[in-house]
């Protein structure tokens, strides 16, 4: 299994959707989803590590979300309440709007991604 890597640009981000889901990899489609995403975050945390890549659906498409300050408040308290305490890295990214086509678009979409080591 290789590792997944944060992605830094857009180009990197739809090569990583593109992958698919896997054992060091899943999507959530929002926030919305925090729960079931620190879940997954805690198995990656007992097994070798891994991804939580939030604003893509579980089939792969890209749908990026507004992201707010609070919003990443609310991530991180959540990452914080793992026992015992973990190091989960939590980073938003702003990258072009991607259109059907793969092209990217504007505006900017943020993705959140919660990575787990």
């Amino acid at each position: 299994m290789t590792a997944v890597g944060i992605p830094a640009n857009a180009k990197q981000l739809a090569a990583l959707v593109k992958e698919g889901e896997g054992p060091a990899l899943e999507f959530k489609r929002s926030t919305g989803e925090l729960k079931e995403g620190m879940q997954t975050l805690c198995a990656f945390l007992n097994g070798s590590g891994g991804v939580v890549l939030f604003g893509a659906r579980p089939e792969g498409a890209i749908e990026g979300r507004a992201v707010s300050d609070q919003t990443l408040r609310d991530v991180a308290h959540a990452a914080d309440r793992f026992e015992p305490p973990a190091h989960v890295s939590i980073h938003h990214n702003v990258f072009s709007r991607w259109g059907d086509s793969g092209a990217p678009k504007s505006p900017a979409r943020s993705w959140t991604t919660g990575r787990s080591t």
